[in-house]
């Protein structure tokens, strides 16, 4: 962990978000989120096995996975990819095939409720791993003790940015906790029965 996040990309994503996301406006999503998310990326991708290289291309997609957030709220993971892409048109670093693995994995982590209710990460390709894991990590908190004391957070900031109501909100939130399905073997094993406790706190 300690050196992958010593990475130049990695340090200019922290560094990013720490100057234009400010925890005021912010409380959910601010730099520690994005710290947490390339922590727990990484302790994923080692139980999944990932070579040297393909954490490297983790770490980078989840330091970058909320830098859309520095320009608007709503949408961002698509501003995201273009931050990102910008970035490596100037630093060269990965191939085609890796960039293209990176915006994937930073597309993943949008969210939604599909036809049948369920909520659902938007996968853009299900072959691409790094994805899988990024969006495991993203939404880890559902399978921790944190998780009421974060989505207080989450909340703050869609009263602020989407004029969201508590009663909505709740909904949402118990729709994630009873539907949400991990992408990864590895984080099943690491947050399913927290997320299922959850659940039943809720």
């Amino acid at each position: 962990y300690a050196e992958l996040i010593k990475m130049p990309e990695v340090n200019y994503a922290f560094n990013l978000i720490n100057g234009k996301i400010t925890k005021e406006l912010y409380p959910f999503h601010a730099s520690p989120h994005t710290e947490e998310v390339v922590k727990n990326g990484i302790k994923i991708g080692i139980l999944e096995g990932l070579n040297d290289r393909e954490m490297e291309v983790l770490a980078t997609s989840g330091a970058f996975h909320d830098s859309g957030f520095t320009e608007k709220y709503a949408h961002n993971e698509e501003i995201g990819q273009q931050i990102v892409e910008k970035y490596f048109k100037e630093n060269p670093k990965y191939t085609t095939e890796e960039m293209t693995i990176i915006k994937e994995a930073i597309g993943s982590t949008a969210v939604t409720v599909n036809e049948r209710g369920e909520f659902v990460q938007l996968i853009q390709n299900n072959e691409n791993k790094i994805a899988l894991i990024l969006a495991d990590a993203d939404l880890s908190n559902l399978g921790t003790p944190e998780f009421f004391e974060k989505s207080k957070k989450v909340y703050v900031e869609l009263v602020v940015h989407e004029k969201a109501d508590k009663a909505g909100f709740e909904a949402f939130l118990e729709k994630m906790l009873a539907t949400h399905k991990w992408q990864t073997k590895s984080a099943r094993d690491m947050y399913e029965k927290k997320q299922a406790d959850n659940l039943k706190i809720f």
